[in-house]
This record gives structure tokens, sequence and C-alpha cells, in this order.
């Protein structure tokens, strides 16, 4: 990743923080996977606390690592050898 100015640094994840929700993670629940109702991926707590969680939107972390998540429609790999 760079810094926007050709050098190497971090790259820039907005923050989100879900509305309408009752407080779900706390200290040191940093890097969970947040999901919505449905239970699909929305994002990864890297903030909270008695009042408010943030979240990196999962969309921004998966474009900054060129990801995809799988579907679940694929059938999973053989079994190694």
């Amino acid at each position: 990743m760079t810094d926007g100015a050709g050098g190497a640094g971090a790259a820039r994840i907005d923050a989100a923080a879900p509305r309408g929700r009752p407080v779900f993670a706390t200290f040191g629940d940093s890097g969970s996977l947040a999901v919505d109702d449905a239970r699909h991926p929305v994002g990864l707590v890297f903030a909270g606390g008695c009042r408010q969680v943030l979240l990196n939107p999962i969309d921004d972390i998966l474009a900054s690592f060129q990801m995809t998540i799988d579907d679940g429609q694929m059938p999973p790999p053989p079994p190694c050898q």
C-alpha cells in the first residue's frame, strides 16, 4: 500500500458507526468481523467502548487487498493428499 504520495505507508480506511443498534463489541474486540442481521459481513471492529463501536467497512478492506468473500456457491476444494 502507499500513502497516496507514492511512499510506503498505510492506506486510509474510513470508519463507520452503526446506528440504531445496541453496542455489540467492547474493549479487546478489535479485528472481529461484524455482520448484519442476515449474517453478511459489514466490517471489522477497530474501536469499541461503552457507548459506540467503530467499524472499518468490509468493502473498503476487501478493495484494499483486492479480495472478495466467497458467496458459498463454489464447492469446497478437494482434501489434501
